[in-house]
């Protein structure tokens, strides 16, 4: 007889990812009940739409891009052999909570459930990257030093039989920071649409830097898929909020100069990922995550200026409001 720990439902990867959609759901709704927003039951009627959606929406994702490692639709259908894109999954849980509050008349809640899911978005990510710790799932650049050949800094990857860098504790190291920095500047973040913004610009510029370290990346071509994605978060992030603040401001110096250090950024980290096969790997390695940090840091500037413009923060001294 198979047991659901052969089908591979409870194996420790898959009880760690479940356990960070329990914390994506649970903490929110407690969170809300404080808040009083709305009825925190809505957390748990959205649930598992948003589950079965996420689940779908990353397994197509993976399989699509990925379509030459399954022989027949069995196998791509076969949930449980593992293949998932998180942002995908990001994706498809979206997408379910802005269908069921279309289909329910609750369209006006729809920021407020994504800047409380986001609040605890990083710890949700960090608890599920853990449960690559049980899986060659990952990793980056083979460690060669007896020294760094143990956890944290290197997983033992069974398929090379060799100590790899171990990508998914750093990732969750930095989502684990992420949302601590969240949590600490809960009453500036309380400004509607605010978690969502922060949460994804640092955690695509996090995801930018630490994909390009990975040896087992999706890719399309050349190009790695969660790297790009995560770069055109930032810059859809970017655009947006100028946008945003010249129809409050109209033109103000700051942008083109704010705008201008965000392209370089932008392109010099390109550069930096396009070389970083060559002999300085790691000089292209430190240039991608300052070029990342940057890129981030011109998207907090431009927050911040619109939470004083907004008069969110320090109303009484506004900054170059349109007359």
């Amino acid at each position: 007889m198979h047991t659901l720990l052969d089908a591979g439902l409870f194996t420790p990867h898959a009880l760690f990812i479940a356990l960070g959609i329990c914390v994506s759901v649970f903490l929110p709704a407690v969170q809300n009940v404080k808040r009083k927003k709305f009825h925190p039951e809505i957390f748990f009627y959205i649930a598992p739409f948003a589950v079965l959606s996420g689940v779908l929406f990353a397994r197509l994702m993976y399989v699509a891009f990925n379509h030459a490692l399954f022989l027949s639709i069995d196998e791509m259908l076969d949930l449980t052999s593992g293949g998932y894109c998180l942002y995908g999954g990001v994706f498809g849980a979206a997408l379910a909570v802005v269908l069921w509050c279309v289909f329910t008349y609750k369209t006006k809640y729809i920021t407020d459930i994504f800047d409380a899911v986001c609040l605890y978005a990083p710890l949700a990510i960090a608890v599920g990257r853990m449960g690559s710790a049980f899986t060659d799932d990952c990793y980056g650049t083979f460690i060669t030093n007896p020294t760094f050949c143990r956890f944290p800094f290197a997983a033992y990857v069974e398929v090379y039989e060799s100590w790899c860098l171990s990508i998914f504790f750093f990732e969750a190291l930095g989502c684990l920071a992420i949302w601590l920095f969240m949590m600490t500047n809960k009453k500036r973040l309380s400004q509607k649409g605010a978690n969502t913004l922060v949460f994804f610009s640092l955690y695509a510029g996090l995801h930018t830097f630490l994909e390009s370290l990975r040896t087992d990346s999706v890719y399309w071509g050349f190009v790695r898929i969660s790297q790009v994605i995560s770069a055109l978060i930032l810059i859809f992030i970017f655009v947006f909020m100028t946008v945003k603040l010249v129809k409050i401001t109209k033109y103000h110096h700051i942008y083109p100069i704010v705008s201008v250090v965000f392209l370089a950024a932008l392109i010099r980290g390109f550069t930096a990922e396009f070389f970083m096969g060559s002999s300085s790997y790691t000089a292209n390695c430190i240039w991608l995550m300052v070029s990342c940090a940057v890129m981030t840091l011109c998207i907090f500037v431009l927050f911040w200026i619109y939470q004083r413009v907004t008069g969110f923060i320090s109303p009484q001294k506004p900054l170059f409001v349109k007359k």
